[in-house]
Protein backbone atom coordinates (compact mmCIF):
# COMPACT_ATOMS: atom_id res chain seq x y z
CA UNK A 1 0.00 0.00 0.00
CA UNK A 2 3.23 1.04 -1.33
CA UNK A 3 5.47 3.94 1.48
CA UNK A 4 2.58 3.00 3.61
CA UNK A 5 2.87 1.33 7.38
CA UNK A 6 6.91 0.13 6.40
CA UNK A 7 7.83 3.75 7.24
CA UNK A 8 8.36 5.17 9.94
CA UNK A 9 6.08 7.92 11.09
CA UNK A 10 4.79 10.24 13.33
CA UNK A 11 1.53 9.28 14.22
CA UNK A 12 0.30 12.53 12.45
CA UNK A 13 2.05 11.99 9.76
CA UNK A 14 0.59 8.43 9.45
CA UNK A 15 -3.03 9.46 10.28
CA UNK A 16 -2.21 12.01 7.04
CA UNK A 17 -0.96 9.00 4.80
CA UNK A 18 -3.91 7.29 6.13
CA UNK A 19 -6.28 9.70 5.25
CA UNK A 20 -5.21 8.92 1.50
CA UNK A 21 -2.18 11.85 1.06
CA UNK A 22 0.61 9.18 0.23
CA UNK A 23 2.65 10.71 -2.88
CA UNK A 24 3.67 8.33 -5.41
CA UNK A 25 4.16 9.17 -8.63
CA UNK A 26 3.04 7.69 -11.87
CA UNK A 27 5.46 5.93 -14.16
CA UNK A 28 5.20 6.97 -17.65
CA UNK A 29 8.21 4.95 -19.68
CA UNK A 30 8.88 1.33 -19.33
CA UNK A 31 12.42 0.14 -17.20
CA UNK A 32 13.90 -3.05 -17.33
CA UNK A 33 16.88 -4.07 -15.00
CA UNK A 34 19.95 -3.86 -17.05
CA UNK A 35 21.72 -6.81 -14.49
CA UNK A 36 18.97 -9.61 -15.21
CA UNK A 37 21.25 -11.12 -17.75
CA UNK A 38 20.94 -14.44 -19.44
CA UNK A 39 22.80 -17.68 -17.97
CA UNK A 40 21.93 -20.01 -15.19
CA UNK A 41 21.32 -19.35 -11.85
CA UNK A 42 24.65 -19.34 -10.15
CA UNK A 43 24.31 -18.52 -6.10
CA UNK A 44 26.48 -19.54 -2.67
CA UNK A 45 24.41 -21.05 0.06
CA UNK A 46 25.38 -21.86 3.58
CA UNK A 47 23.53 -23.18 6.78
CA UNK A 48 24.03 -22.10 10.09
CA UNK A 49 21.54 -24.41 11.85
CA UNK A 50 18.15 -23.20 11.09
CA UNK A 51 19.46 -20.36 8.65
CA UNK A 52 19.84 -20.79 5.45
CA UNK A 53 21.75 -18.00 3.55
CA UNK A 54 21.09 -17.80 -0.41
CA UNK A 55 23.15 -15.48 -2.02
CA UNK A 56 22.68 -14.85 -5.98
CA UNK A 57 25.95 -14.59 -8.23
CA UNK A 58 24.65 -14.36 -11.64
CA UNK A 59 21.82 -15.72 -13.76
CA UNK A 60 18.71 -16.68 -12.96
CA UNK A 61 16.13 -19.76 -12.66
CA UNK A 62 14.53 -18.10 -15.50
CA UNK A 63 17.48 -17.29 -17.97
CA UNK A 64 17.05 -14.26 -18.53
CA UNK A 65 14.27 -11.64 -17.98
CA UNK A 66 10.61 -11.56 -18.29
CA UNK A 67 8.05 -9.69 -19.75
CA UNK A 68 4.62 -8.72 -19.11
CA UNK A 69 2.33 -9.27 -22.17
CA UNK A 70 -1.09 -7.29 -21.92
CA UNK A 71 -4.42 -9.67 -22.37
CA UNK A 72 -6.84 -7.38 -21.08
CA UNK A 73 -7.50 -3.54 -20.58
CA UNK A 74 -10.88 -2.15 -18.09
CA UNK A 75 -11.60 1.60 -18.67
CA UNK A 76 -12.19 4.63 -20.64
CA UNK A 77 -11.11 8.26 -21.02
CA UNK A 78 -14.31 8.84 -21.70
CA UNK A 79 -17.98 6.86 -21.35
CA UNK A 80 -20.10 5.92 -18.24
CA UNK A 81 -19.24 6.14 -14.88
CA UNK A 82 -18.46 2.06 -14.55
CA UNK A 83 -15.31 2.49 -16.71
CA UNK A 84 -14.10 5.58 -15.59
CA UNK A 85 -11.51 5.66 -12.97
CA UNK A 86 -10.85 7.74 -10.32
CA UNK A 87 -8.21 6.53 -7.36
CA UNK A 88 -8.08 2.66 -7.64
CA UNK A 89 -7.24 1.45 -4.34
CA UNK A 90 -7.59 -2.34 -4.52
CA UNK A 91 -7.27 -5.19 -7.14
CA UNK A 92 -8.47 -8.87 -7.20
CA UNK A 93 -9.13 -11.69 -9.10
CA UNK A 94 -11.44 -14.56 -8.10
CA UNK A 95 -12.54 -17.33 -10.40
CA UNK A 96 -13.47 -15.16 -13.82
CA UNK A 97 -14.24 -12.10 -11.77
CA UNK A 98 -12.17 -8.62 -11.32
CA UNK A 99 -13.02 -6.22 -8.78
CA UNK A 100 -11.48 -3.04 -8.82
CA UNK A 101 -11.73 -0.94 -5.81
CA UNK A 102 -12.04 2.62 -6.72
CA UNK A 103 -11.68 4.63 -3.25
CA UNK A 104 -12.84 8.20 -5.20
CA UNK A 105 -16.29 7.09 -5.83
CA UNK A 106 -16.29 5.16 -3.38
CA UNK A 107 -17.20 1.79 -5.38
CA UNK A 108 -16.13 -1.71 -5.69
CA UNK A 109 -16.70 -2.33 -9.42
CA UNK A 110 -17.08 -6.39 -10.72
CA UNK A 111 -15.93 -6.95 -14.16
CA UNK A 112 -16.16 -10.66 -16.07
CA UNK A 113 -12.97 -12.16 -17.61
CA UNK A 114 -13.72 -9.94 -20.63
CA UNK A 115 -13.56 -6.89 -18.89
CA UNK A 116 -17.45 -6.10 -19.04
CA UNK A 117 -18.79 -3.95 -15.80
CA UNK A 118 -21.24 -6.54 -14.13
CA UNK A 119 -22.20 -4.96 -10.45
CA UNK A 120 -20.96 -2.53 -7.68
CA UNK A 121 -21.02 -3.87 -4.07
CA UNK A 122 -21.46 -2.34 -1.36
CA UNK A 123 -21.77 1.60 -1.73
CA UNK A 124 -21.16 4.99 0.50
CA UNK A 125 -22.82 5.59 3.73
CA UNK A 126 -22.88 4.24 7.38
CA UNK A 127 -25.50 1.16 7.20
CA UNK A 128 -24.89 -2.33 6.79
CA UNK A 129 -22.90 -3.53 3.54
CA UNK A 130 -21.68 0.61 3.12
CA UNK A 131 -18.19 2.21 3.47
CA UNK A 132 -16.74 5.51 3.70
CA UNK A 133 -13.35 5.57 3.18
CA UNK A 134 -12.63 1.82 1.60
CA UNK A 135 -9.12 1.23 1.16
CA UNK A 136 -8.55 -2.91 0.88
CA UNK A 137 -10.30 -5.73 -1.06
CA UNK A 138 -9.68 -9.20 -0.81
CA UNK A 139 -11.79 -12.40 -1.63
CA UNK A 140 -11.31 -15.61 0.13
CA UNK A 141 -9.84 -18.43 -2.61
CA UNK A 142 -12.00 -21.09 -0.22
CA UNK A 143 -15.92 -19.57 -0.09
CA UNK A 144 -15.78 -16.67 -2.28
CA UNK A 145 -16.89 -14.00 0.26
CA UNK A 146 -15.83 -10.72 -0.29
CA UNK A 147 -13.91 -8.68 2.19
CA UNK A 148 -13.71 -4.57 2.34
CA UNK A 149 -11.84 -2.73 5.06
CA UNK A 150 -13.37 0.61 5.86
CA UNK A 151 -10.72 1.79 8.16
CA UNK A 152 -12.90 5.26 8.88
CA UNK A 153 -15.92 3.22 10.18
CA UNK A 154 -13.07 0.94 11.78
CA UNK A 155 -14.65 -2.08 10.31
CA UNK A 156 -14.32 -4.94 7.96
CA UNK A 157 -17.40 -5.84 5.47
CA UNK A 158 -18.44 -8.61 3.94
CA UNK A 159 -20.03 -9.87 1.14
CA UNK A 160 -21.33 -13.02 -0.10
CA UNK A 161 -20.01 -14.10 -3.61
CA UNK A 162 -22.78 -12.74 -5.33
CA UNK A 163 -22.45 -8.73 -3.26
CA UNK A 164 -24.69 -9.25 -0.60
CA UNK A 165 -23.72 -8.30 3.07
CA UNK A 166 -23.52 -10.23 5.28
CA UNK A 167 -21.77 -8.96 8.33
CA UNK A 168 -18.91 -6.26 9.56
CA UNK A 169 -15.90 -7.54 11.62
CA UNK A 170 -14.31 -4.34 14.40
CA UNK A 171 -10.95 -3.04 13.24
CA UNK A 172 -8.86 -0.06 14.59
CA UNK A 173 -11.48 3.11 13.88
CA UNK A 174 -9.41 6.02 11.59
CA UNK A 175 -7.04 3.95 10.44
CA UNK A 176 -7.41 4.23 6.48
CA UNK A 177 -3.76 2.62 5.47
CA UNK A 178 -4.05 1.70 1.98
CA UNK A 179 -1.82 -1.40 2.42
CA UNK A 180 -3.24 -4.35 1.36
CA UNK A 181 -5.24 -7.55 2.77
CA UNK A 182 -3.55 -10.44 3.30
CA UNK A 183 -5.70 -13.26 2.31
CA UNK A 184 -4.43 -16.71 3.37
CA UNK A 185 -4.75 -19.63 1.12
CA UNK A 186 -7.05 -21.34 3.62
CA UNK A 187 -9.65 -18.26 3.85
CA UNK A 188 -8.24 -16.24 6.74
CA UNK A 189 -7.71 -12.68 6.47
CA UNK A 190 -4.72 -10.75 8.43
CA UNK A 191 -5.15 -6.71 8.12
CA UNK A 192 -2.57 -4.02 9.38
CA UNK A 193 -2.80 -2.95 12.88
CA UNK A 194 -0.13 -0.35 15.00
CA UNK A 195 0.86 0.23 18.29
CA UNK A 196 2.22 3.84 19.10
CA UNK A 197 4.75 5.65 21.22
CA UNK A 198 2.95 9.07 22.24
CA UNK A 199 6.28 10.08 23.57
CA UNK A 200 8.39 10.50 20.68
CA UNK A 201 4.93 10.24 18.26
CA UNK A 202 6.16 6.65 16.45
CA UNK A 203 4.50 3.91 15.47
CA UNK A 204 4.71 0.43 14.73
CA UNK A 205 3.28 -1.54 12.26
CA UNK A 206 1.49 -5.09 12.58
CA UNK A 207 -0.92 -7.55 10.77
CA UNK A 208 -3.54 -9.21 13.28
CA UNK A 209 -5.60 -11.99 12.34
CA UNK A 210 -9.46 -10.88 11.78
CA UNK A 211 -12.37 -12.24 13.31
CA UNK A 212 -16.04 -11.45 14.11
CA UNK A 213 -14.65 -10.02 17.62
CA UNK A 214 -11.64 -8.15 16.61
CA UNK A 215 -8.26 -9.23 16.60
CA UNK A 216 -7.54 -13.22 16.84
CA UNK A 217 -4.41 -14.47 18.29
CA UNK A 218 -1.00 -12.93 18.72
CA UNK A 219 -0.69 -9.63 16.30
CA UNK A 220 2.33 -10.33 13.97
CA UNK A 221 4.78 -7.42 14.49
CA UNK A 222 7.53 -6.24 12.04
CA UNK A 223 10.79 -7.61 12.74
CA UNK A 224 13.05 -5.54 14.23
CA UNK A 225 16.89 -4.63 13.17
CA UNK A 226 19.43 -2.67 14.88
CA UNK A 227 19.18 0.50 12.60
CA UNK A 228 17.50 3.95 12.97
CA UNK A 229 16.21 5.48 10.04
CA UNK A 230 17.05 8.73 8.54
CA UNK A 231 14.26 11.05 9.30
CA UNK A 232 13.76 14.75 9.06
CA UNK A 233 10.67 16.35 11.73
CA UNK A 234 9.29 19.46 12.66
CA UNK A 235 7.54 20.44 16.01
CA UNK A 236 5.35 23.27 16.23
CA UNK A 237 4.33 25.20 19.27
CA UNK A 238 0.62 23.66 19.20
CA UNK A 239 2.48 20.26 19.96
CA UNK A 240 2.08 19.09 16.39
CA UNK A 241 4.93 16.68 15.13
CA UNK A 242 5.54 15.56 11.39
CA UNK A 243 8.53 13.00 10.73
CA UNK A 244 9.42 11.73 7.49
CA UNK A 245 12.22 9.52 5.57
CA UNK A 246 14.85 11.15 4.29
CA UNK A 247 14.39 11.00 0.42
CA UNK A 248 16.23 7.83 -1.59
CA UNK A 249 17.56 7.29 2.24
CA UNK A 250 17.62 3.05 3.20
CA UNK A 251 14.59 2.11 5.23
CA UNK A 252 12.95 -1.02 7.00
CA UNK A 253 11.10 -2.67 5.27
CA UNK A 254 8.30 -5.62 5.95
CA UNK A 255 5.22 -7.41 4.61
CA UNK A 256 3.05 -10.54 5.44
CA UNK A 257 2.88 -13.34 2.86
CA UNK A 258 -0.42 -15.25 2.05
CA UNK A 259 1.38 -18.26 3.40
CA UNK A 260 2.65 -16.72 6.98
CA UNK A 261 6.26 -15.59 5.55
CA UNK A 262 7.25 -12.69 6.95
CA UNK A 263 9.63 -10.86 5.01
CA UNK A 264 11.87 -8.45 6.39
CA UNK A 265 14.75 -6.35 5.56
CA UNK A 266 16.97 -2.69 5.84
CA UNK A 267 17.51 -1.45 2.56
CA UNK A 268 21.35 -0.47 2.58
CA UNK A 269 22.31 -3.55 0.96
CA UNK A 270 20.60 -6.58 -1.28
CA UNK A 271 19.91 -8.35 1.75
CA UNK A 272 16.88 -9.51 3.45
CA UNK A 273 14.95 -12.17 5.94
CA UNK A 274 12.46 -14.43 5.41
CA UNK A 275 10.48 -15.69 8.68
CA UNK A 276 9.44 -18.83 8.01
CA UNK A 277 6.29 -20.27 10.02
CA UNK A 278 8.04 -23.62 11.37
CA UNK A 279 10.52 -21.08 12.52
CA UNK A 280 13.16 -21.06 9.94
CA UNK A 281 14.65 -18.21 8.18
CA UNK A 282 16.29 -17.64 5.22
CA UNK A 283 18.87 -14.95 4.24
CA UNK A 284 18.49 -13.91 0.89
CA UNK A 285 21.82 -11.56 -1.02
CA UNK A 286 22.06 -10.72 -4.36
CA UNK A 287 24.75 -9.09 -6.44
CA UNK A 288 23.37 -5.44 -7.52
CA UNK A 289 24.59 -2.03 -9.54
CA UNK A 290 23.80 0.88 -7.66
CA UNK A 291 21.84 3.54 -9.24
CA UNK A 292 22.55 7.01 -8.88
CA UNK A 293 20.83 9.69 -7.61
CA UNK A 294 21.25 12.75 -10.10
CA UNK A 295 22.18 16.41 -8.45
CA UNK A 296 18.64 17.85 -9.56
CA UNK A 297 16.53 15.15 -8.64
CA UNK A 298 18.22 15.35 -5.24
CA UNK A 299 17.64 18.94 -5.20
CA UNK A 300 14.01 18.30 -6.17
CA UNK A 301 12.66 15.86 -3.94
CA UNK A 302 14.89 17.72 -1.00
CA UNK A 303 12.59 20.84 -1.83
CA UNK A 304 9.05 18.83 -1.76
CA UNK A 305 10.42 17.40 1.46
CA UNK A 306 10.84 20.47 3.02
CA UNK A 307 7.64 22.23 1.36
CA UNK A 308 5.98 19.09 2.91
CA UNK A 309 7.40 20.06 7.09
CA UNK A 310 6.80 23.37 6.30
CA UNK A 311 3.07 22.97 6.43
CA UNK A 312 3.86 21.84 10.25
CA UNK A 313 6.04 24.38 11.00
CA UNK A 314 6.29 27.02 8.40
CA UNK A 315 10.40 28.33 7.75
CA UNK A 316 11.57 24.93 8.67
CA UNK A 317 15.31 24.29 7.86
CA UNK A 318 16.76 20.69 6.70
CA UNK A 319 17.67 19.08 9.90
CA UNK A 320 18.60 15.77 8.87
CA UNK A 321 20.97 13.86 7.11
CA UNK A 322 22.02 14.67 3.29
CA UNK A 323 19.94 12.75 0.89
CA UNK A 324 22.41 9.73 -0.49
CA UNK A 325 23.70 9.71 -4.05
CA UNK A 326 22.31 6.58 -5.02
CA UNK A 327 19.55 4.72 -4.54
CA UNK A 328 18.37 2.20 -2.21
CA UNK A 329 18.69 -1.66 -3.69
CA UNK A 330 15.48 -2.36 -3.01
CA UNK A 331 12.30 -0.33 -2.07
CA UNK A 332 8.78 -2.58 -1.13
CA UNK A 333 7.74 -6.10 -1.22
CA UNK A 334 5.18 -7.64 -2.69
CA UNK A 335 4.20 -11.27 -2.08
CA UNK A 336 1.79 -12.84 -4.80
CA UNK A 337 -0.62 -15.78 -4.91
CA UNK A 338 1.81 -18.06 -5.80
CA UNK A 339 4.77 -18.44 -3.48
CA UNK A 340 6.95 -15.60 -4.96
CA UNK A 341 8.27 -12.27 -3.57
CA UNK A 342 8.50 -9.35 -5.98
CA UNK A 343 11.30 -6.87 -5.04
CA UNK A 344 10.33 -3.29 -5.85
CA UNK A 345 13.66 -1.72 -7.20
CA UNK A 346 14.01 1.88 -8.04
CA UNK A 347 15.47 2.54 -11.23
CA UNK A 348 16.93 5.97 -12.55
CA UNK A 349 15.29 9.25 -12.61
CA UNK A 350 13.13 10.82 -14.97
CA UNK A 351 12.90 14.31 -15.35
CA UNK A 352 9.62 15.67 -16.89
CA UNK A 353 9.33 18.24 -19.87
CA UNK A 354 7.20 20.56 -18.71
CA UNK A 355 7.07 19.35 -14.85
CA UNK A 356 7.69 22.62 -11.84
CA UNK A 357 12.02 22.48 -11.10
CA UNK A 358 11.34 24.85 -8.21
CA UNK A 359 7.46 25.30 -6.90
CA UNK A 360 6.52 28.19 -5.13
CA UNK A 361 3.47 25.98 -3.69
CA UNK A 362 3.80 22.77 -2.12
CA UNK A 363 0.86 21.66 -4.00
CA UNK A 364 2.85 21.95 -7.84
CA UNK A 365 5.32 19.59 -6.34
CA UNK A 366 2.53 16.94 -6.93
CA UNK A 367 -0.01 18.24 -9.23
CA UNK A 368 3.08 19.14 -11.84
CA UNK A 369 5.97 16.89 -10.87
CA UNK A 370 9.41 17.60 -12.43
CA UNK A 371 10.85 14.22 -11.43
CA UNK A 372 9.30 10.53 -11.03
CA UNK A 373 10.79 7.13 -10.60
CA UNK A 374 11.65 4.46 -13.09
CA UNK A 375 11.41 0.74 -10.68
CA UNK A 376 11.33 -2.54 -12.29
CA UNK A 377 10.77 -5.79 -10.12
CA UNK A 378 13.53 -9.00 -8.98
CA UNK A 379 10.94 -11.81 -8.29
CA UNK A 380 12.57 -14.59 -5.64
CA UNK A 381 10.56 -17.63 -4.48
CA UNK A 382 10.10 -18.46 -0.64
CA UNK A 383 13.59 -20.64 -0.70
CA UNK A 384 15.40 -17.78 -1.57
CA UNK A 385 16.06 -18.60 -5.46
CA UNK A 386 16.28 -15.51 -7.99
CA UNK A 387 13.66 -16.76 -10.16
CA UNK A 388 14.67 -13.47 -12.82
CA UNK A 389 13.83 -9.72 -13.10
CA UNK A 390 10.09 -8.49 -14.50
CA UNK A 391 10.28 -5.52 -17.19
CA UNK A 392 7.96 -3.59 -17.05
CA UNK A 393 5.15 -1.88 -19.66
CA UNK A 394 5.05 1.80 -19.94
CA UNK A 395 2.59 3.33 -17.11
CA UNK A 396 2.58 0.62 -14.57
CA UNK A 397 1.52 1.65 -11.44
CA UNK A 398 3.31 -0.10 -8.26
CA UNK A 399 0.12 1.28 -5.95
CA UNK A 400 -2.11 -0.40 -5.35
CA UNK A 401 -0.38 -3.98 -5.22
CA UNK A 402 -0.99 -5.24 -8.26
CA UNK A 403 -3.02 -8.81 -7.83
CA UNK A 404 -0.18 -11.62 -9.40
CA UNK A 405 -0.97 -15.52 -9.16
CA UNK A 406 0.51 -17.94 -11.73
CA UNK A 407 1.40 -16.06 -14.92
CA UNK A 408 -1.30 -13.47 -14.76
CA UNK A 409 -0.71 -9.95 -13.58
CA UNK A 410 -3.63 -7.33 -12.58
CA UNK A 411 -2.08 -4.04 -12.40
CA UNK A 412 -3.47 -0.30 -12.50
CA UNK A 413 -2.01 1.48 -15.58
CA UNK A 414 -1.85 4.91 -15.96
CA UNK A 415 -1.24 7.47 -18.77
CA UNK A 416 0.44 11.07 -19.12
CA UNK A 417 -3.14 12.50 -18.38
CA UNK A 418 -3.53 10.95 -15.30
CA UNK A 419 -5.87 8.72 -16.95
CA UNK A 420 -6.55 4.95 -14.82
CA UNK A 421 -6.42 1.82 -16.42
CA UNK A 422 -6.71 -1.52 -15.27
CA UNK A 423 -5.19 -3.97 -17.00
CA UNK A 424 -4.59 -7.69 -16.60
CA UNK A 425 -1.27 -9.12 -18.03
CA UNK A 426 0.17 -12.81 -18.85
CA UNK A 427 3.76 -13.18 -17.34
CA UNK A 428 5.55 -14.53 -19.95
CA UNK A 429 8.95 -16.44 -18.72
CA UNK A 430 12.26 -17.96 -20.14
CA UNK A 431 12.26 -21.30 -19.32
CA UNK A 432 15.23 -22.47 -21.63
CA UNK A 433 18.86 -21.15 -21.67
CA UNK A 434 19.18 -18.19 -24.03
CA UNK A 435 21.26 -19.73 -27.30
Amino acid sequence: MTERHREIRSFIAFMTLLAGMGFLLALSIGCSSSETAGGEWQYEETVDGNVRTVRTLSGSVWYGEARLEELLSIGVRDGTDEYMFGSVGGLWIHGDRIFVLDTQVPAVRVYDSEGTFLQNIGGEGGGPGEYVRPRSIAVSPVDGTVYVRDGNQGRLNRYTPGGAPIDSWPLLSGMTTGTPLVMTPGGDVFTTTIRIDFDTGLFTGGYMLAGPEGAIGDTIWAPEYDFEDWIIEARNDEGSVHIDNVPFAPRQIWTLCPDGTVVGGVSEEYRFDLFHPDGSRTIVEKNWERVGVEPAESRWYRDRATANLRTTLPGWAWNGRDIPGYKPPFADFIPDRSGRLWVHRQGPGVHLEGGEDHPEDRAEFYANPAWEESFFFDVFDLEGRFLGGVAIPGGFEPSPEPYIEDDRVLALCQTDEGVQFVKLFHLVISSEPES
